[in-house]
């Protein structure tokens, strides 16, 4: 129904849609919808209001904004149009939606893999944030290899706590809805250690917010994977993990906003790691360059 209300404000291949959603089902069924228009979501987390908020949308440029009445309050002046999430099948408009355009086509999606996906924000840690296109080639050529990594498989219960702001989100909730698995969507990963326990099986962090809850939740939840990215994973955490999951697997992924993912590393039960851990090999379909400060590709062994 959304998609179809999509496609009558004239989205489709190459139009940025702003999802400023809370996190709930209706977030994911927000990012659905765009992608079937054809179109290509911009994920923004309301609680990233403000100036960021004010950059990401004078920077972007989106062809309208997809939202709810609450969110809508914390958007900036803006001249875009603003969307409201239908929450009964009822567009804003309040004409009924029957999953159909008025003309009785059903909606397909017309976006080619060089088309964008999403355009996702860095975290301005170098300076003002930074727009970034992912085309769906870009996205769906690690895609497989990361759900793969992390043991995704129907039945299969993924904790999804990332920013939606962040790609890393990406990974958890398409990596999750193409292995047919379930998303568990909470606030944040601190929420493991609010509950006495939990029924999932997959965890997709950063370490430093892990390394606060190890020793708090160890006899709450009983993961068959933990995958890391966004920050660099140290002897010290995965030896705390060892010590209470030693069935779980980890993996350490990487990859700056620009690539999506680039690397994932599945840890050796076995192998001690002292002095680092390993980011790993591209991902199957990629390649990677090591570059010098002035972004020249170096020959190969140089550090």
């Amino acid at each position: 129904r959304l998609a179809v209300e999509l496609v009558g404000r004239g989205v489709g291949p190459e139009s940025v849609v702003a999802v400023v959603l809370p996190r709930t089902a209706d977030l994911v069924a927000a990012l659905l919808g765009v992608l079937k228009a054809g179109g290509a979501y911009l994920p923004v987390d309301p609680a990233h209001a403000g100036t960021r908020l004010h950059h990401i949308l004078h920077g972007a440029r989106p062809h309208l904004i997809l939202t709810d009445t609450e969110t809508r309050t914390v958007l900036p002046p803006t001249d875009t149009p603003v969307l409201l999430l239908p929450t009964d099948g009822t567009p804003a408009d309040g004409t009924p939606t029957n999953g159909t355009p008025t003309n009785g086509t059903p909606v397909h999606p017309t976006a080619r893999p060089e088309h964008l996906a999403y355009v996702v924000y860095t975290s301005g840690s170098t300076g003002l944030p930074k727009g970034v296109g992912i085309t769906h080639q870009g996205l769906t050529s690690a895609l497989q290899a990361l759900a793969e990594q992390a043991g995704l498989a129907p039945g299969r219960r993924m904790l999804t706590s990332t920013s939606i702001g962040f790609d890393v989100a990406t990974f958890e909730v398409f990596a999750t809805l193409t292995t047919g698995a379930t998303l568990e969507i909470v606030r944040d990963v601190l929420v493991l250690a609010e509950r006495e326990s939990w029924d999932v099986d997959i965890i997709s962090t950063v370490p430093s917010a892990f390394a606060e809850l190890v020793d708090r939740i160890g006899d709450r939840v009983r993961p068959k994977s933990l995958v890391f990215a966004g920050e660099a994973l140290t002897p010290a955490l995965v030896e705390k993990i060892r010590s209470r999951w030693p069935e779980a697997r980890v993996v350490n992924g990487y990859g700056p906003s620009e690539t999506f993912y680039a690397t994932a590393h599945r840890l050796h039960p076995e192998q001690p790691y002292t002095t680092g851990v390993p980011i790993g090999r591209p991902l199957p379909g990629l390649r990677a360059y090591i570059l010098s400060p002035g972004l020249t590709p170096l020959p190969a062994g140089t550090v």
